[in-house]
């Protein structure tokens, strides 16, 4: 049987439009076959810090008493409060997009620089994920148990520490 022909660029939505695009960039863009990996670590870091400043402002927008919903304690919002929170929701969108793709432009260019496979920085994030969090079902051992936070928190730092001694 033959395979169908990849679907075109236009149709794919989300994650693997953006791979797409990183893809498509990587072979026939003269800039993005240029920056070495270094460089894009410091668009990458501009753009978190961007992020941060946009989560910053929401979290403040939708904080009871620090000018967020209800902050004269009456629970309701005004029409400037939500054209704000819209504003902001763009912005903090867009800035993630923004994280996104750079993230996906550094791996393709580490990639490329330093010669490894498509998927094995993704497999490597899989599995220490999964090594660190023995606790979850859907791969776990059933080794450990984490009810709350915290106990999450702990047998990830317990694993992590593991992994160092290895």
């Amino acid at each position: 049987s033959v395979a169908p022909p990849p679907p075109l660029h236009g149709s794919l939505r989300g994650m693997e439009r953006l791979r797409s695009v990183v893809s498509c960039l990587s072979v026939s863009c003269p800039w993005t076959r240029s920056v070495p990996p270094l460089e894009m670590l410091g668009w990458l870091r501009g753009e978190l810090d961007e992020l941060r400043s946009e989560v910053e402002e929401m979290k403040d927008l939708t904080t009871p008493g620090r000018g967020g919903t209800g902050a004269q304690g009456d629970g309701t919002t005004s029409t400037a409060d939500d054209a704000r929170r819209a504003s902001l929701r763009r912005a903090l969108v867009s800035e993630m997009g923004d994280v996104l793709f750079d993230a996906l432009m550094l791996e393709m260019m580490v990639r490329r620089e330093f010669g490894f496979g498509e998927d094995e920085a993704w497999d490597a994030a899989c599995e220490k994920v999964e090594r660190r969090t023995p606790y979850m079902e859907e791969w776990g051992d059933g080794s450990s148990r984490a009810h709350t936070a915290d106990e999450a928190e702990r047998i990830w730092q317990a694993a992590k520490e593991e992994e160092k001694r290895l």
